[in-house]
């Protein structure tokens, strides 16, 4: 799914910050239906469908950033990830992470992250589909989602 973005913002050579959604046609809507009708059925969609509802459909963000901040921010919530949200120029002198090259490989990853498969509501159709979302491991696996993200990274629960 792609949200539309206004188009000065559109060649991206501003920062994130100020990219501009594009409200024209229905895409809210439209990005509603595709998350209803895939995950619809899964074990756990009816209890993050009202705050992603609220975020998508009835949102009123003005900046791609704030939408994506706002998703970001549900999920974590309820799959109760232990996630503290900063800016990046904030944390660069710590030493942190950089894991945004795990987003389609843009550069290598610092962190070994390996595919753990888990419940998958079509899987019995079409097995198990890796390197999916975020969305769809919460989705299926509800609260236990922090168990198969700790497993893709090696570590061992507590």
């Amino acid at each position: 799914m792609t949200v539309p973005l206004v188009g000065e913002t559109n060649a991206m050579p501003v920062p994130m910050r100020e990219v501009r959604i594009s409200n024209h046609g229905k895409w809210r809507h439209l990005h509603w239906g595709a998350l209803y009708s895939y995950y619809g059925k899964t074990p756990y969609f009816d209890y993050i469908a009202p705050d992603l509802e609220r975020i998508i459909v009835n949102g009123r963000q003005t900046f791609l950033h704030d939408f994506n901040q706002e998703l970001h921010e549900a999920i974590a919530e309820f799959a109760d990830l232990p996630i503290e949200l900063r800016r990046l120029e904030d944390v660069a002198a710590e030493g942190a992470v950089d894991l945004r090259g795990k987003i389609a490989g843009k550069k290598p990853d610092a962190l070994p992250i390996t595919d753990v498969a888990y419940y998958q509501l079509w899987s019995n159709r079409y097995g198990f589909v890796p390197n999916l979302s975020i969305l769809d491991l919460v989705m299926n696996m509800g609260r236990e989602s922090i168990f198969t993200l700790m497993q893709m990274t090696g570590h061992r629960p507590e």
